[in-house]
C-alpha cells in the first residue's frame, strides 16, 4: 500500500509518502510558495501553485491512500478563510480527478490522541516523538519550516499505527457519490426601451 499524507496550507504544504514495499524509506518535502506582494492577487497565485504541485506529487507517487489534515475552526480572520479555501480546493481536486483513491480527512486532535499524548501536548513534543519513531532528520537549512513536514509525518504515523480506528472516525471523501454535472442556470431577458448607452 502506498500512502500520501498532506498538511495543506497556502504558504507551505507539507507532504509525506510511504510505500510498505520499501519498509525503510519515507519521502517527504514541502510545496513552498514565494511571497506575493500584491494582496489582491496573493490567494489566486498561491492556490494555483498549490493545486499544480499537488497534482505533480500525485502523478509522481501514485498513492493508494491520501490522508489530509482537516480544518481547525478556531482560526480567525483571513488565515481561516485562506486555509479553509485551499483545503477544500485540494479536496475537490482529489474528488474530481482521483476519486478512486481512498482519501481520509483527519483533524489534529484525533492525531494527538492516537499518538498517546495529552490533547494539549505541545507541538514540539509531537514532533520529537514522530521523528524519533522514524529515526528521521530534517535539514533545517533546506526547508524554511519543518512544522508542515512534521505534521504530514504525524498523519502517516497515525495511519500506520491506528488505521482501523482512524478509518472509523475520519471523513472518507471518495465515498461521496459522484454525480454528473448539472446545468443549474436560470435566466431571463429584458427588452430595453432605449439603447443601453443612454442610461
Amino acid at each position: 500500500m502506498k500512502i500520501l499524507t498532506l498538511d495543506v496550507s497556502l504558504n507551505s504544504t507539507g507532504f509525506c509518502f510511504y510505500d510498505n514495499k520499501s519498509k525503510n524509506k519515507i519521502n517527504f518535502g514541502v510545496i513552498e510558495n514565494e511571497k506575493i506582494e500584491n494582496e489582491n492577487l496573493k490567494f489566486f497565485y498561491k492556490s494555483r501553485n498549490v493545486l499544480f504541485n499537488v497534482r505533480e506529487i500525485l502523478k509522481k507517487y501514485t498513492p493508494d491512500v491520501i490522508v489530509i489534515e482537516g480544518v481547525l475552526f478556531f482560526l480567525k480572520g483571513n488565515v481561516f478563510v485562506e486555509i479553509v479555501s485551499i483545503n477544500y480546493m485540494v479536496r475537490q481536486l482529489i474528488l474530481e480527478e482521483y476519486n478512486k483513491l481512498q482519501t481520509l480527512i483527519i483533524t489534529p486532535p484525533t492525531v494527538f490522541k492516537k499518538l498517546f499524548l495529552k490533547g494539549n501536548a505541545k507541538k514540539k513534543e509531537l514532533t520529537e516523538k514522530v521523528l524519533k519513531q522514524f529515526d528521521l532528520k530534517i535539514d533545517k537549512e533546506k526547508y524554511k519550516k519543518e512544522d508542515d513536514i512534521c505534521d504530514a509525518i504525524m498523519f502517516l504515523y497515525c495511519f500506520l499505527t491506528k488505521k482501523e480506528e482512524l478509518l472509523a472516525k475520519s471523513i472518507v471523501i471518495n465515498k461521496i457519490e459522484k454525480k454528473e454535472n448539472e446545468i443549474l442556470i436560470k435566466e431571463d431577458e429584458l427588452i430595453l426601451e432605449n439603447d443601453f448607452n443612454t442610461y
